[in-house]
């Protein structure tokens, strides 16, 4: 049977307190809520308090039961109180004052409205009123879930007189929750009173509390601060360097274990020593849950790993080099910023270019089509113009023998090839278009030979490499893929609205398995590998990367997109203002720039590292060459093909002339 708090029970004294809780503790708030039933009133005489309120008044059948007999009933009752309250949390609200009527229905479903909330105020109060002395104080520790986030609750209990079991209306007990660390995992809540306080009016008006010492009562005592030992969840994967654990037997390790309480786990990875630096300044413990991807978001709106641990209340904090995404913060709630990553990709480096392709590397293909027609155009022209110039001059000397027109034409071909090549070729000047067509063509054989034999000689003395994957249109052009272990690394990308970043997040290739990753070759040229560039001058890899392997990889000159790495916690974490303040005191003095490093060095190594780092710094091979064999394998490679050419066309003129013999 529910005990409704009648009107004339909120006394003059209740309505002193309750404003001097709210003006001490709840300016602090955008935002307060009122939780009470038909039959509970706060009549403040005084008038309210200069602050904010919203009101939520709960019909009886709402209140009846946290575990009601007709199910279906309720389910409509709790989804209606479930909406009211979802409301005024996304005003903001952080401070809560509930009745006895309403304090369980408050708590049973204080976490899920907070998940389903837009809002996220910080940090959060409540205070429940009771009816009487004789409040089942047992039944409030059944929320244990909820009681362990909502560290900041004042239960007001009435005083009960020395003579019966009347309560004083003057005197008021007043209880907190106390959360202690269970052995070996888990929390313990324990409910212990804070004292007593009588409040009296004086004659200006001014409320007095008797006795005086009893001023000094702290209402909500600071649970943060020091935790006593109790447990701070984090679920993580590893991800060198931000995250790195490893089981060691008990008495040996630095944080618990959440799945396996028989062995303990040695933390590292410069996010994970922040938090442990973090709990040893609150005197907490870390508890840790190990997963192997970061999460996502399901189509039928189920989570998974991490994620899934933050929204089921598994975990109070999730690491691993999170970014800032979306989806993740619909559920849950952002710390923070940690750093700053750049997504990027590791691309095959150039290869060296045959040597067979030496002769025409000295200029790019437009060039050699522009040569070409110049040269097509000379020689029809010199060929028209010999065969017209016998037309209009008498023949004599070694013209007397009358030439066919495809020997003029090869003629004017020798002639145009002698002048590109800066060889003597016979000149005439019998005819003034004649001597002008030649100055012209001398002077386009001279700058054409020149800048070919220049090119040629660069060529020969520095190796040419193919063109270098360079920027994300690069990548792009070649039709190439990216690939890494997870869909997480293109969560900023579906939100996407550039044709290039939307080509990007269509390119990417996942491949869960890590051991089928590490089996990769590296040698696909039409394949890209996720990289991380971490806000220190680190990579995290998305794919393992060998020594070798790194040495053929280098990564695009920019990234293709940068976002802030974070945690992401629940949104009723108490412990989220205090673990903001930390990370920027610990930005201001430097020291993530050393625990990336040192992390780095103890489990990878910097050999992977300064691969990727110097792989666009250092020419390695460019510099210049003596020359070699090699570099001649073009010119004996025309040299061959154009005596192997003649004589097949030799062979094929002694044919043809027999033949013709024959017939005569």
């Amino acid at each position: 049977m529910v005990n409704f708090l009648p009107p004339n029970n909120f006394n003059t004294s209740l309505q002193f307190l309750l404003t001097h809780l709210l003006r001490l503790y709840y300016s602090q708030h955008y935002t307060v809520c009122f939780i009470r039933s038909l039959h509970d009133n706060i009549p403040f005489t005084t008038g309210e308090p200069p602050l904010p309120l919203v009101h939520i008044v709960l019909e009886d059948e709402d209140i009846t039961a946290a575990a009601p007999p007709n199910g279906t009933a309720w389910a409509i009752n709790k989804e209606e109180f479930c909406q009211k309250l979802l409301q005024a949390v996304d005003t903001n609200c952080g401070g809560f004052v509930v009745t006895e009527s309403t304090l369980f229905p408050f708590l049973e479903h204080f976490y899920e409205v907070h998940k389903r909330a837009k809002l996220r105020p910080s940090p959060k109060h409540l205070i429940a009123m009771t009816t009487s002395a004789t409040f089942d104080r047992s039944r409030l520790l059944q929320y244990n879930q909820t009681l362990e986030v909502l560290v900041n609750l004042l239960l007001i209990v009435p005083s009960s007189s020395a003579k019966g079991n009347r309560h004083r209306k003057d005197a008021f007990e007043l209880h907190t929750t106390q959360l202690l660390p269970n052995n070996p995992l888990g929390v313990r809540i324990e409910l212990v009173r804070i004292g007593e306080i009588v409040l009296k009016q004086d004659a200006n008006g001014v409320v007095v509390f008797e006795p005086k010492h009893d001023t000094e009562i702290d209402f909500f005592p600071d649970k943060v601060r020091d935790m006593k030992g109790r447990r701070v969840r984090v679920s993580t994967l590893e991800y060198v360097p931000c995250s790195v654990y490893k089981k060691v037997p008990i008495g040996q390790g630095n944080a618990k274990c959440a799945d396996d309480a028989a062995h303990e786990l040695w933390l590292d990875g410069f996010e994970l020593i922040l938090t442990m630096e973090f709990c040893r300044r609150h005197n907490c413990t870390v508890e840790l849950i190990n997963q192997t991807d970061w999460g996502e978001v399901l189509e039928n709106g189920n989570t998974t790993a991490i994620l899934s641990d933050l929204v089921e209340q598994r975990a109070d904090v999730g690491l691993g080099a999170l970014l800032a995404w979306h989806a993740w913060f619909q559920l849950t709630t952002i710390t923070q910023m940690i750093g700053i990553s750049m997504i990027s990709v590791l691309v095959p480096k150039p290869r060296l270019l045959p040597f067979w392709q030496t002769p025409f590397l000295s200029f790019p293909p437009s060039l050699w089509l522009v040569v070409g027609i110049t040269f097509t155009a000379g020689t029809l022209t010199v060929f028209m113009v010999s065969v017209t110039r016998l037309r209009i001059l008498p023949p004599n000397g070694d013209e007397r023998q009358k030439q066919s027109r495809s020997q003029h034409l090869l003629d004017a071909l020798f002639f145009m090839v002698s002048l590109y090549v800066e060889q003597s070729a016979r000149l005439r000047k019998d005819l003034l278009a004649a001597a002008i067509l030649l100055a012209a063509l001398l002077f386009g054989g001279f700058m054409i030979g020149n800048s070919y034999a220049g090119a040629l000689a660069s060529i020969l003395t520095l190796p040419r490499y193919e063109a270098s994957i360079d920027t994300v249109d690069d990548f792009l052009a070649r039709d190439m893929r990216w690939t890494g272990g997870s869909a997480v690394w293109i969560y900023t990308l579906y939100l996407a609205t550039t044709p290039a970043m939307i080509r990007m997040r269509e390119s990417f290739v996942i491949i869960p398995d890590t051991a089928e990753r590490e089996r990769l070759p590296f040698t696909d040229r039409r394949m890209g590998y996720v990289i991380e560039g971490m806000m220190h001058g680190s990579y995290g890899l998305g794919t393992p990367l060998a020594i070798n392997a790194s040495l053929l990889l280098q990564p695009l000159k920019q990234p293709i997109y940068l976002d802030h790495t974070n945690g992401f916690c629940s949104k009723v974490w108490p412990l989220r203002d205090a673990y903001n303040a930390f990370i920027l005191e610990v930005h201001q003095c430097g020291v993530l720039h050393y625990l990336e490093l040192t992390s780095l060095i103890r489990h990878h190594g910097l050999t992977v590292q300064r691969n990727i780092v110097t792989a666009r710094l250092q020419d390695n091979g460019h510099e210049p060459v003596a020359l070699s064999i090699e570099h001649f394998l073009g010119v004996f490679f025309i040299y061959f093909f154009g005596i192997s050419l003649a004589c097949i066309v030799f062979v094929v003129e002694l044919v043809l002339h027999r033949w013709n013999a024959r017939f005569q």
